[in-house]
């Protein structure tokens, strides 16, 4: 008889020793993998915020302006306190809206804040649920990485870049206030450096808010494009709570009266309304944004010791056993994967359309005060510059559908549908189509609801609805720009493709901006895409731009579509 002992079997060398088993070599992982996307966030992020800075001091800071007591700055102040454009960018109070500070932060503080916290939020959820769902996670775990060691690396990367931007916004916006002059009541009515650096706060605090809802979503949902859908709707409920917060709200200029509603303090966006730069200039209310992301990333951390890789804490939702028939062709599959996203757009689209058909008549009005008429001409030139507003925000769902083509070529699903009796151009006309005729409807849905409510606000002023629709439908020639210029991409270099669609976007929004602060000649800002087509109903109209777009539109598609039957399929 033989004797066995029996030995404890040796530990794996892949079994990590610590939660946080090589942070540092992951850290410079997840660093080389999205330094190019955080520069870019911070100098769109801070330059968009100096070029609003400039821009304001520009127009209500100059040494004449002081001469006269700042009569456009007051005039502004009544823009401001208008009970539509406070739910559209939240309730400025008495103090702040006096400086030109307050109306840096009533022009870029809501939007730019909430797009920095979605911006976080995806690219939070690309590094931890993305990197799951392409098996990248998976790869790394089967070294002696840290159980916890990719949402530390992520949390504190991406936190440390939404504080660099803060800290760099506050000492540029104090610098740009500082030459405003003193009026002749010895004040001086830039606003100060100590709000500047509260509003850079303010703005840090929005992105880490946005790292904490991207790190717990991603422990939540099954898959990237769950945990983006669901941090998206946690956002968007956070806005509308405010949003109705600030409707409740009540600022009057003339009688130096102020009422705010207690609701605004149930919204974390309202946290940070509640900073109030260059008014009260509160640090407090961003402690509590802070806390909730800590919050969010404390039981994200317990949730991933508790979780598969790969899974979530909800499962994926078992689909039907057989798919219905308009699915099992490209342009259903294209709508069923997209149709979350649709309906979320037109719903949001339509809602802003709501609210910017209200506030025309109160922006006319003001725009008389400071120094026009108050005309139908006035009007017509109000409906025009929402009409643009609307168009810039209906491209960015554009590049986004649009760019679902190259997501699914990575996802596998291309190569799949084009094993069939489908050729590659058939395939990728089809998905177009789909992002086109989207876009063309959200377009169209945005201009009919403003009209809607323009109609309400103002009956006496005889501007159609059909009127309002195609001043946004005209912006679609410059939308499928856009578009086209990510099909060339998707064709020829797909790696890149993506990103250059999106900062082309993000350029188009720099140069407008730009070119009204530093008075680029208007024969420049006409060669702008968005720029050079007619402001319906302000202008006539004029086709020569629409189909010179349309045509360079065509053109560059179909270039794209030639180097995508060249290239591999897939490129990963």
């Amino acid at each position: 008889m033989s004797a066995m002992t029996m030995t404890a079997p040796a530990q794996w060398a892949g079994t990590p020793q610590l939660t946080l088993g090589r942070l540092g070599v992951y850290s410079g992982f997840t660093w080389r993998r999205n330094w190019l996307r955080l520069l870019v966030w911070t100098l769109v992020t801070v330059g968009m915020i100096g070029f609003v800075a400039y821009y304001y001091v520009g127009i209500f800071g100059t040494t004449d302006q002081a001469a006269q007591g700042f009569p456009e700055l007051a005039a502004f102040t009544r823009i401001a306190s208008a009970p539509p454009l406070n739910a559209l960018v939240g309730t400025v109070t008495l103090k702040a809206a006096a400086t030109i500070g307050g109306a840096i932060w009533t022009k870029y503080w809501m939007f730019g804040g909430v797009m920095l916290t979605i911006g976080m939020l995806y690219l939070t959820t690309r590094n931890l649920r993305g990197d799951e769902d392409a098996g990248r996670a998976e790869l790394m775990r089967s070294y002696p990485l840290g159980l916890h060691s990719r949402l530390a690396a992520t949390v504190w990367i991406n936190s440390l870049a939404s504080l660099v931007m803060g800290l760099l916004c506050g000492p540029m916006v104090a610098g740009i206030l500082k030459p405003v002059p003193v009026g002749a009541d010895g004040v001086s009515v830039g606003g100060g450096a100590t709000g500047a650096y509260v509003f850079g706060l303010s703005i840090a605090v929005m992105g880490i808010l946005g790292v904490g809802i991207g790190a717990l979503t991603n422990q939540v949902a099954p898959t990237n494009g769950g945990a983006n859908g669901i941090g998206i709707g946690i956002v968007a409920v956070f806005y509308v709570i405010r949003m109705l917060g600030d409707m409740n709200s009540t600022v009057n200029a003339a009688t130096q009266t102020e009422h705010f509603s207690p609701l605004i303090w149930a919204s974390p966006i309202g946290w940070g309304q509640k900073m109030d730069p260059w008014g009260a200039n509160l640090v407090w209310p961003a402690l509590l944004q802070i806390a909730l992301a800590a919050i969010c990333i404390v039981i994200a951390w317990l949730l991933e010791q508790r979780r598969d890789l790969g899974a979530g804490l909800f499962a994926s939702r078992s689909g039907s056993s057989k798919a219905a028939a308009f699915t099992t062709t490209s342009v259903g599959l294209s709508l069923r994967t997209q149709r979350a996203s649709i309906i979320a757009w037109a719903i949001g689209i339509m809602f802003m359309g709501d609210l910017l058909g209200t506030v025309v008549k109160n922006f006319s009005s003001a725009f008389g005060t400071l120094g026009g008429s108050y005309d139908m001409s006035n009007i017509k030139a109000v409906v025009a510059l929402m009409a643009s507003i609307t168009a810039l925000m209906v491209s960015a769902f554009a590049i986004q559908s649009v760019s679902t083509v190259r997501s699914n070529e990575e996802a596998g699903l291309a190569e799949a549908q084009l094993a069939g009796p489908l050729s590659r151009t058939g395939w990728a006309l089809r998905r177009l189509a789909v992002a086109f005729v989207a876009t063309v409807v959200i377009l169209a849905l945005g201009g009919g609801m403003m009209g809607y409510a323009y109609s309400q606000a103002a009956p006496e002023a005889a501007i159609s609805t059909t009127s309002f629709v195609g001043a946004t439908l005209v912006y679609l020639p410059a939308i499928a720009l856009l578009m086209s210029i990510f099909v060339l991409g998707f064709g020829w270099w797909p790696r890149q493709s993506v990103a250059v669609a999106w900062a082309v976007l993000a350029l188009m929004f720099i140069v407008i901006i730009v070119g009204v602060a530093t008075h680029i000649p208007q024969k420049v800002l006409d060669l702008m895409p968005f720029e050079a087509l007619p402001a319906i109903p302000y202008e006539p109209m004029n086709w020569t731009p629409v189909l010179v777009e349309s045509g360079i539109a065509i053109v560059l598609t179909v270039v794209g579509l030639i180097g995508f039957r060249r290239r591999v399929v897939p490129t990963m």
